[in-house]
């Protein structure tokens, strides 16, 4: 079936459709579909339901979306929030704001501001983030660079090259005044094993960190460090052991 003919949706306002194999689809309000979407062009200005999985090259959320399935896109772009029930796969992910995922995430590469809660495992080529993220299972990548300015964690880490900094700038001097008030929890990884060639650490707390070249920062709690090639260590972090292996 071609794109000519394919058939468009488009909800304005309130309204609801099945689901099937289009072009394009567009809410603009409040709609709901009910059944599996195939599509070109999936759009959300406002809130979606799809009681079902989506397929689409394009799938772009300015408001909120709930799906009750798997999604799969080329490239996705979330600015507000995001519920994935099922996995979420992505060529390019770009994030303003929240998504949920209920199983398994995927994707070559995210730039992301904003938080992400995954309660199955992640594999991402390249992750460039500022503010947080949740992992319940394992977060393997080929780079991670975050910028912490919210708590995260993750079960095990495992990459080539990992970053993890305490982000700066105003929207942290924001959130250290909303901390004064007990609002915001300080911004802070934690996981059970992290493992990479070239490890750079801040305001990490972890059981065992594994690589070749590693860098403990400030306010980092390490248990255990095993390294191959160098290490170094802020006066302002704690290791109880450290082995060259």
């Amino acid at each position: 079936m071609t794109n000519q003919t394919k058939r468009d949706i488009r909800i304005n306002g309130s309204g609801s459709s099945s689901g099937g194999v289009f072009n394009k689809v567009s809410i603009n309000g409040d709609g709901t579909i009910s059944g599996d979407v195939e599509c070109n062009k999936f759009n959300t200005n406002g809130n979606s339901q799809v009681n079902g999985s989506i397929r689409a090259e394009y799938f772009s959320i300015h408001g909120s979306s709930d799906a009750t399935g798997n999604v799969k896109a080329d490239q996705v772009s979330v600015y507000g929030q995001c519920n994935v029930h099922g996995n979420l796969m992505a060529g390019e992910l770009k994030l303003g704001g929240d998504v949920s995922v209920d199983r398994n995430l995927g994707a070559e590469h995210i730039k992301q501001y904003g938080s992400i809660h995954v309660r199955g495992n992640c594999e991402i080529e390249n992750y460039s983030a500022k503010g947080g993220f949740q992992v319940d299972g394992l977060l393997n990548v080929g780079t991670l660079d975050l910028k912490l300015s919210w708590p995260s964690s993750a079960s095990e880490i495992g990459g080539e090259r990992i970053i993890i900094r305490k982000s700066t700038g105003i929207d942290m001097a924001i959130k250290s005044l909303l901390r004064i008030f007990k609002v915001v929890p300080d911004a802070m990884l934690t996981a059970n094993v992290i493992e990479g060639d070239d490890i750079i650490l801040e305001s990490t707390k972890a059981s065992i960190v594994r690589g070749n070249n590693i860098e403990i920062g400030p306010d980092c709690d390490i248990d255990r460090v095993e390294y191959r090639g160098t290490y170094s260590q802020s006066p302002n972090a704690r290791v109880n052991s450290c082995v060259q292996i």
